[in-house]
C-alpha cells in the first residue's frame, strides 16, 4: 500500500509472509483429482483383499488388519466426488493414518501417485475454511492439489459429509 501526504512524505507498506510452511506429503488420487495427505500421519498403505473391508452399519465400514478392526472413511463420499462409486474396494487402497482424536483410521483412496515435499498455501484468504482441507499446493506440473486435514477427516462421519460440494465440481 502507498500513502502520501504533500510536504510530509510517503509511506510504503509491504506485506511479506513470515515463513513458508513445507509439508512432506503423499499425493493420492480420488475420482481423478489429486490431493496431498501429510506423510507424518501415515502409518501404512494396503490394498485390501476381497472381504477385508466390511460394512457395520449403513454408511460405516471397518477393515480387519492383523486381528484389529479399524474404521474406514471413503474420501470420495466425504468430499462428494461421485466418480468410480461402483469400483470394488479391493481395487482401491486403504491408507492407515494416526490421529490424536480418533486413533488409527483407514482412508480409502483410488491410487497413490507420488511422495514429495510441498509448500502449503492457505485457502483462508480466498475461501471460508473448509473442514477436511488444510490448504493447497501447486505441484511440479503446475496443477493444484488440495492438502487434506487428517484430524478433520477422521471426525465422526456425520460431521464431514460432502465437504467439497461445489468446490470439486
Amino acid at each position: 500500500a502507498l500513502a502520501s501526504e504533500p510536504g510530509r512524505g510517503s509511506v510504503f507498506t509491504l506485506v511479506l509472509p513470515l515463513t513458508l510452511a513445507i509439508l512432506d506429503g503423499m499425493v493420492v488420487r480420488l475420482a481423478g483429482q489429486r490431493f496431498v495427505l501429510p506423510l507424518a500421519t501415515v502409518i501404512e498403505a494396503i490394498r485390501p483383499e476381497p472381504g477385508q473391508v466390511s460394512a457395520t452399519t449403513p454408511g460405516s465400514e471397518v477393515i480387519e488388519i492383523r486381528g484389529d478392526y479399524l474404521p474406514v472413511r471413503r474420501l470420495t463420499q466425504v468430499f462428494g466426488l461421485h466418480a468410480n462409486e461402483d469400483r470394488p474396494v479391493h481395487e482401491s487402497l486403504v491408507i492407515i493414518v494416526e490421529s490424536e482424536s480418533a486413533g488409527r483410521v483407514g482412508l480409502l483412496v483410488d491410487t497413490i501417485d507420488d511422495r514429495r515435499e510441498v509448500v502449503i498455501k492457505s485457502l483462508e484468504q480466498n475461501l471460508h475454511p473448509i473442514r477436511g482441507l488444510g490448504g493447497a499446493t501447486i505441484l511440479g506440473d503446475g496443477s493444484i492439489a488440495l492438502i487434506l486435514d487428517v484430524e478433520a477427516l477422521v471426525a465422526p462421519a456425520g460431521q464431514t459429509r460432502n465437504l467439497l460440494r461445489g468446490l470439486a465440481a
